[in-house]
């Protein structure tokens, strides 16, 4: 592919600092930023959709911790990663012993981006993989659960190398997951990956957002500087979150588990104190929709 036009920038700072390799659908871009860690990161849906401007995901964090940095960005449609060039790409890699240069390597992703980290970590074994809310796989003969991302399906090569996160995540060293456990689309991938080197890092009620939900609690930076040193466990995780300042995003994502759970008396309690503790957290679908459940035929005491 010719880089397009929001990639020009990132591109040429890369040619500056390391390289930017260009292939069909995607980019890679190497920041050199010294031998002590490096940490790979790879696009997801979002940040692949992003306006204007386009660096690798987590460029200001990665290069905020000083490490060097070699990003995949996608340019074309969303494919999981499953193109011929990308494999070659990491096979080279391997092969010129790029990644032993590095004290540390890191594989990290979120989503989409969670499963370039798991499954092309086999590239470097011994690594450290942190994946958010990451797939294994999206072929349904292997996980028939997943019925998200139909159209990107279609798209990807669901044969071959490079393949399953499952088999990829096995090469690293430890495997930290970000997931729901009470998210079934997700907590299935996860369940896919062997126990014998993960730390889950459950955040229940965050859905699909764990990610962001995390950021909100202003935990983010915390949690992986402790991951990608390889100081955290999932009891660690555990005290972080429970200490962490809760996020209006994080309850109205366990408010809205609790509607669909059939909670909707708790779920009008809960905004009740809400209002007292956090008058700035409105939530007016969400009351709605627990009143209407509460009283569908309109009784007036719905209004209390």
């Amino acid at each position: 592919m010719k880089l397009e036009k929001r990639h020009r920038e990132a591109g040429a700072l890369a040619e500056r600092e390391g390289f930017c390799h260009v292939m069909r659908n995607h980019a890679a871009m190497f920041f050199d930023r010294g031998p002590a860690r490096l940490v790979v990161t790879f696009d997801n849906l979002i940040s692949r959709n992003a306006a204007l401007l386009h660096y690798p995901w987590a460029y200001s964090y990665v290069q905020q911790i000083g490490a060097s940095h070699l990003g995949l960005v996608t340019s074309g449609p969303e494919d999981w990663f499953r193109h011929e060039d990308v494999m070659d790409f990491f096979d080279i890699l391997q092969d010129d012993r790029f990644f032993s240069r590095f004290a540390e390597v890191i594989f990290y992703g979120s989503s989409m981006g969670g499963y370039g980290a798991l499954t092309f970590a086999r590239a470097a074994p011994g690594c450290r993989v942190v994946a958010f809310v990451p797939q294994t796989q999206l072929d349904p003969a292997v996980v028939p659960f997943e019925t998200r991302y139909a159209e990107e399906r279609a798209r990807g090569r669901w044969w071959g190398r490079y393949l399953d996160g499952v088999d990829g995540a096995r090469a690293a060293a430890t495997v930290y997951v970000l997931y729901d456990p009470y998210f079934a689309p997700d907590a299935q991938h996860v369940a896919r990956l062997d126990p014998a080197n993960l730390v889950p890092m459950r955040l229940p009620w965050s859905t699909h957002q764990a990610g962001p939900v995390l950021r909100r609690t202003g935990m983010l930076a915390q949690v992986l500087e402790a991951a990608f040193a390889g100081r955290l466990d999932a009891q660690g995780f555990r005290r972080v979150v429970r200490g962490a300042g809760r996020s209006g995003m994080g309850a109205r994502l366990s408010l809205r588990a609790g509607l669909e759970r059939g909670h909707p008396a708790l779920v009008l309690q809960t905004l009740r104190r809400l209002r007292s503790s956090h008058p700035d957290w409105d939530f007016p679908m969400l009351r709605m929709a627990a009143r209407h459940a509460l009283y569908p035929d309109g009784d007036k005491s719905a209004n209390r």
